[in-house]
């Protein structure tokens, strides 16, 4: 969330059109990110009083960076082409751009369902195994009310390694992952594993893995705008600002119903 008055405004029309319009979409909240530097040790913003204005500049610059180059970890670590996806050519490896679609399709099962989250790890000389109990470390498995989500679709793609080696480790990380995820039970496939040999690392050795979760964890972030939004439009507060490039009265109404319907929706999910 930002500073301005009117960012629940916004993310709320934002969020609801996106609703109505699209297949899915990938939500990257900033308070996740910038704890993400922290975890990997990049540079986080802090308090001015300790640094000229020309140091807090540079520490904002490195953290956007930081949260930036995580967006493009996760991005690249799942729709990057994997060999499943790729024909051979009379000259060269062809991707068939695939992955895209196929990440739709296996974590959005139910299309009124879309808000996806992304975590990505890298590590060398590791193991499958101990990959994804990083992976599970980096997570936030909670709400703000401390109580866990529940996943009701997600795919995750590991990079690295020979097949031969993966395939030795599937079924430990499947259940790991699974445990760890807090999957519904109605769903008897949760969870798509990928592999690609090709590493994203700075070295041969690098392994990684990037989930994409479709979960009730959206509910948090969705109830958290809805709330703010409400108080401030039952005051009327900064209307104006809308009604002057032509928004209207009702179209607060339908972007709060269709946020409702969402949180019904995923609440109803991981309760069957």
């Amino acid at each position: 969330m930002g500073e301005s008055p009117m960012q629940n405004y916004n993310s709320l029309l934002c969020l609801s059109a996106l609703q109505r319009n699209v297949d899915g979409m990938i939500i990257h909240e900033n308070d996740d990110l910038l704890n993400r530097c922290g975890n990997r040790g990049d540079n986080a913003p802090t308090s001015s009083k300790q640094f000229s204005s020309k140091t807090v500049e540079s520490k904002l610059l490195s953290s956007y960076n930081s949260m930036n180059n995580i967006i493009s970890d996760c991005l690249s670590g799942s729709i990057f082409p994997i060999e499943s996806s790729i024909q051979q050519s009379k000259t060269n490896l062809v991707s068939l751009g695939l992955e895209p679609w196929d990440l739709l399709r296996s974590t959005s099962p139910m299309p009124q369902l879309k808000f996806l989250h992304q975590s990505h790890i890298v590590r060398s000389k590791t193991t499958w195994s101990a990959l994804g109990s990083s992976l599970h470390k980096s997570m936030n498995r909670f709400d703000r009310g401390l109580s866990a989500w529940s996943t009701i679709a997600s795919t995750i793609c590991a990079r690295g390694g020979t097949k031969s080696l993966f395939n030795s480790s599937l079924m430990e990380l499947n259940t790991k992952c699974k445990q760890s995820l807090g999957c519904v039970e109605w769903n008897p496939f949760p969870i798509d594993l990928w592999h690609s040999t090709s590493s994203l690392g700075s070295s041969a050795d690098c392994s990684s893995l990037t989930s994409t979760i479709n979960s009730s964890r959206i509910n948090d972030l969705i109830n958290h705008i809805a709330d703010s939004s409400w108080k401030q439009f039952t005051e009327k507060a900064y209307l104006h600002w809308y009604y002057r490039y032509g928004c209207e009265h009702e179209d607060f109404e339908n972007a709060f119903r269709t946020v409702g319907t969402v949180v019904a929706d995923y609440i109803e999910a991981v309760r069957t």
